[in-house]
Order: structure tokens, then C-alpha cells, then sequence
């Protein structure tokens, strides 16, 4: 089948992780108020979701070796759909343990996914063009992770005065959906011939060399790491940001919408960055937006009101081609390391742990306005790297 085929069946995969990530973070106040948890308690289920990758990571990455690509897609959906299916007895039970055990599986899966999707996408075409195409893909993750709230919302929209028991029973539903959209997916795949050779790049790297040498590779690590750093801790302290009498000076409700924005401004620039690769390269564009993102960020932090919350929202679209231009960067070139290479980039995300905390204590010890300074940093980390890769072109 063609490569625009491939792209067609891979969409949806980047689809239904987006949307389970973004699930797993809506549920969290539902969850304390079922188990009566304190916040530290019910962050459990962050910390067992974003864990995760670091037990999955190598493993799917020398399974696709092995079994080839098509298999570990089939087995990464697999554990999503097992571990939305166990969310059910796991919720009927009122037993949190099991809960956890359910997430933790999904994040097995979507960890999984991260590991051999991306590749998938850097081989279903030329190495020219593969930014355009995990950028589009990328899309379909945002999206996932933009309606994924609103969906929630609407169908747990009544169970404030509902009973633990009921509002367990409700809070199923979106996972037995993910369910079946994950099985619909898993029978698609098998359908589909995926191709398993590697993308054909210059300057490959012999088989069995160390990433250790990869100077780029290891500069895209770090970038990765400090790009879902700023991402995540900006999305984390906008909601307060937008709400803080000081700063935005927006009511809570108005404040959670502007949030929305932000998601929905990444969806909207990975879909039409393709488009825009064609006039431009993805290392000018990178630059550019990398660029922007801190101009806003110091916009936002020195002016506030209405114009610090634009600027903050805007940082949303200048984010939204950032990660699949430093992924497929990164990658290229290393070959038969291409799957090692991937499951580090996918380790890296973990930046979005760090650098939120990071933020926390300097708001703690500052302010709330000088603790953006830390995502800031992150970008100059990025804008580095961009720099670096555009010196060796």
C-alpha cells in the first residue's frame, strides 16, 4: 500500500493516545473524590502514568528489532485496550490499587506507541519529508488531546451530585469507548502492510555504534526534554497565571478556556505546518517559532492582563511544530539505531515532570510572574539546538 495510506492508519494511533493522555489528566479530581484522596495522594495517578515510559521504552524499542514494527503497533494497542477494559472491575471494585494497575498498563501502551509510531511515520516516506509528515500526525495527537476534556465533561457533566458508586459507573464510559476505538484501530492495522526498512538518510551510522557519539542526537535529547519541560509547565501554570488578580485577572471559568486555546493553537499550527514546510524548511521554521515562544514568554511576564494572556495562548502555535522537527532531526542518521534513538526521545519527556516542579519551587520562593523565567530557559535550550543542526546543514 502507499506511504499516504500508511500516514491514514497511523493518524488515529496518534489520535488515541493523545486523547487517553489527555483523559488521564481530566480524571484525577474525579478520582479524589471517589476515593476521598488528598491532592498528593490522587498525583499517584500522574506518577504511575508518566513512569511509565521508562520501563517501556527500551523494551519496545529492541522488540522492533525483533518482531519488526507492525507486531510491537499491534502489542502497544493491545496493552491500551486491556488496560481500558480493566478500568471497569478496577472502578466497580472502588479499589484505587487496581485503578492505578489499569493506568498503568494503558501507560505501557501509549509509552509503547511512542516508540514505534514515530518511526513508522519517518519510513512511510523520503527522509525529505518527514517532519511534514510526523508534524500531520502530531495533529492528530493534539487533537486527541484537545476534545478529549470536552467529551469528558459532557458525559460526566451531572455527577457532582451523583454517589461514589454512581459516579464510578459514569466515569467508565469514556474508557470502554477508548476501548473500542483502540480494538477498531488494532484491526485496521493487521490489514495494513507496514514497511519495516529503515528511511534511507545520509550520513548513517554504522550498526552497533553508540548514540554516546551522536552530538546531534544527544543536543535533540536535551531539547526534547526541555521542550515538553516548557510545554507542560506553561499549560500547568497558565490556569493560575490567567486567574492571579496581578496577572491575567480573568474569572477561574473564563481562565480554564483560555487553557483550551493553547491546546487547540498546537493542533491548529501541526496541521497546517505541513503546508508550510514546502516554502520553508523545518530548522528555519523551528528557529522562528522557538524564537517567538520566548519573545511571548518575556511579553508575558513583564505586561500581564489581557495581552500576557494572548501571549501565553499564542505560545500554543509557536509549540506545535517544536517536537516532530526535533524528533525526526535527531533520528536522522543514525541508522540501525533508529529504534534505540526513538525510545531515548520518547525518555525525555519526562522534562514535563521536571521542569513543572522546577517552576513550582521558584514561584514558591519568587512569584508566580518571574517563575515562567524556567520555561524561558527551556526554549534557549532549544533555540540552541536549532542553531546547532542549521550550522551543519
Amino acid at each position: 500500500m502507499s506511504k499516504y495510506s500508511s500516514i491514514g492508519v497511523i493518524s488515529p494511533v496518534f489520535f488515541i493516545w493523545g486523547f487517553l493522555t489527555s483523559l488521564n489528566a481530566v480524571m484525577v479530581p474525579y478520582m479524589q473524590k471517589i476515593f476521598e484522596l488528598s491532592y498528593s495522594s490522587s498525583m499517584l495517578v500522574q506518577i504511575v502514568f508518566y513512569s511509565a515510559p521508562f520501563l517501556a521504552c527500551i523494551p519496545a524499542s529492541k522488540l522492533m528489532k525483533i518482531v519488526g514494527y507492525k507486531k510491537t503497533l499491534i502489542l502497544s494497542l493491545s496493552l491500551m485496550f486491556l488496560g481500558s477494559l480493566l478500568i471497569y472491575p478496577a472502578l466497580e471494585m472502588l479499589s484505587f490499587y487496581a485503578v492505578l494497575g489499569a493506568i498503568f498498563i494503558i501507560a505501557l501502551g501509549v509509552a509503547s506507541l511512542q516508540v514505534v509510531g514515530n518511526p513508522c511515520v519517518l519510513v512511510a516516506g523520503s527522509p525529505q519529508n518527514a517532519a511534514s509528515r510526523l508534524t500531520f500526525c502530531s495533529a492528530m495527537n493534539s487533537l486527541g488531546t484537545t476534545i478529549s476534556p470536552y467529551i469528558v465533561v459532557s458525559i460526566l457533566l451531572t455527577i457532582t451530585v451523583m454517589s461514589s458508586e454512581n459516579i464510578a459507573g459514569q466515569l467508565t464510559v469514556p474508557y470502554l469507548l477508548c476501548a473500542a476505538f483502540t480494538l477498531l484501530i488494532i484491526f485496521i492495522v493487521i490489514k495494513h502492510s507496514f514497511p519495516e526498512s529503515k528511511p534511507v538518510v545520509e550520513n548513517v551510522t554504522p550498526t552497533g555504534s553508540s548514540l554516546l557519539n551522536e552530538r546531534t542526537f544527544l543536543f535533540g535529547v536535551l531539547a526534547i526534554f526541555c521542550y515538553v519541560g516548557a510545554e507542560i509547565s506553561i499549560a500547568t501554570f497558565m490556569l493560575s497565571y490567567i486567574s492571579h488578580d496581578d496577572l491575567g485577572g480573568l474569572h477561574f471559568d473564563t481562565a480554564a478556556k483560555f487553557v483550551a486555546f493553547y491546546w487547540a493553537g498546537s493542533m491548529v499550527g501541526r496541521l497546517i505546518g505541513p503546508v508550510i514546510f514546502r516554502y520553508i524548511s523545518a530548522l528555519d521554521m523551528l528557529l522562528i517559532n522557538v524564537v517567538t515562544a520566548a519573545c511571548l514568554l518575556v511579553f508575558a511576564m513583564n505586561i500581564g492582563g489581557n495581552m500576557g494572556v494572548a501571549s501565553l495562548v499564542l505560545i500554543g502555535l509557536c509549540n506545535s511544530i517544536m517536537y516532530p522537527v526535533i524528533f525526526s532531526t535527531a533520528l536522522k542518521g543514525l541508522g540501525d539505531n533508529i529504534e534505540r534513538g526513538s525510545a531515548v526521545l520518547v525518555m525525555a519527556g519526562i522534562g514535563g515532570a521536571a521542569w513543572s516542579m522546577i517552576q513550582a519551587f521558584t514561584a514558591d520562593q519568587l512569584n508566580l510572574g518571574i517563575s515562567f523565567v524556567v520555561p524561558l530557559s527551556a526554549y534557549l535550550v532549544i533555540l540552541g539546538f536549532s542553531l546547532h543542526c542549521r550550522m551543519l546543514k
